[in-house]
């Protein structure tokens, strides 16, 4: 009779991989997005060993899942293929308040964008703040990504209306509250 351990793990690898399967195709097009390519096909696995330490992966990656759930895990892994030091962020004041664009601004550099620039929105009238990202493929995950690197310091509203053209990626107008 094998280790409950050893269950543990056969039965958390089980699920990993019915989760895998269920959600492969999201998970091919993270995969896709980072530029990943897998040549699963032209492997063999040789030894014993590596037979092994793959069993042992998948069963760390079982404890992860089973600790963080699927869902958490595999925003991770999309929040990976957004690369916040390629993003460039335009944050504005839209409040009038003495730096509020600056404080915004190192808020979003500590969380690694280096490209933020700062300047006055066109008026001082926002009531709340605003991300407002392009009507592009990935700029749902952008927005929701800039949103949670404020973690509840503003109250945000999400707006598509950032032109194809503009230089920024995101432009984030910092309101009254």
């Amino acid at each position: 009779m094998p280790k409950p351990s050893t269950l543990v793990c056969l039965s958390s690898c089980f699920l990993i991989i019915s989760l895998i399967l269920f959600r492969w195709s999201t998970i091919k097009s993270v995969f896709k997005d980072l530029n990943v390519s897998a040549s699963f096909q032209n492997e063999q696995i040789d030894t014993h060993e590596e037979i092994s330490q793959g069993a042992d992966d998948l069963c760390d990656l079982a404890e992860i899942v089973s600790k963080n759930g699927f869902d958490e895990v595999q925003k991770d892994i999309e929040e990976l293929a957004l690369d916040r030091s390629a993003i460039k962020v335009e944050v504005q004041n839209g409040s009038g308040g003495m730096g509020a664009a600056c404080i915004a601004a190192k808020v979003l550099e500590d969380k690694g964008y280096p490209q933020i620039s700062t300047r006055n929105a066109t008026s001082f009238s926002y009531e709340t703040s605003v991300i407002r990202v392009k009507d592009e493929e990935d700029s749902d995950k952008l927005a929701e990504m800039i949103l949670e690197d404020f973690n509840d310091q503003y109250a945000f509203t999400i707006e598509k209306t950032l032109a194809p053209a503009s230089l920024f990626d995101a432009v984030v107008i910092i309101g009254l509250e």
